[in-house]
């Protein structure tokens, strides 16, 4: 397989410009941010030839800009509706690239929790995560195969 963390962030970016016309930018080697408050994430499993997770993190701002875009609302359950859709199409859009076409994975349904105690996202300390700016906003990406 491909370098994933390259490959997550070119996913990213793509997944935001063709879906929500919005541009970003990998901030790779900049720090990761310690904390952020109201905000989601998502967790996707996946098996098949090679089984893992995608974490994906962004703050509800982002996603309520990108749900009003696509049609769906701008209140909480289209935020987090709008992020169980980006995790989808990114792992999906992430399996085929670092994989063979050919290869067929299965994907899980995402999980989304909201922050808790103001608190979306905390650094676990590996060096897999990626954070990519999208119109000023934080997206927090963790792409692992086990």
């Amino acid at each position: 397989m491909k370098n994933t963390k390259l490959n997550a962030a070119s996913v990213v970016l793509q997944v935001f410009e063709t879906m929500a016309f919005m541009s970003g930018v990998n901030l790779e080697g900049q720090e990761i941010p310690k904390a952020l408050n109201q905000g989601f994430g998502a967790k996707i499993s996946f098996s098949g030839p090679a089984s893992g997770e995608l974490h994906l993190w962004a703050p509800f701002e982002l996603l309520q800009s990108v749900a009003e875009l696509l049609g769906v609302g701008d209140d909480e359950e289209a935020a987090t509706d709008t992020l169980n859709e980006i995790a989808n199409v990114v792992a999906g859009q992430l399996l085929t690239e670092i994989g063979d076409a050919a290869l067929a994975f299965d994907l899980g349904i995402p999980i989304v929790e909201k922050a808790k105690d103001g608190v979306w996202f905390e650094t676990p300390g590996s060096d897999d995560l990626l954070v990519i700016d999208v119109e000023d906003h934080p997206v927090i990406v963790l792409f692992s195969i086990h």
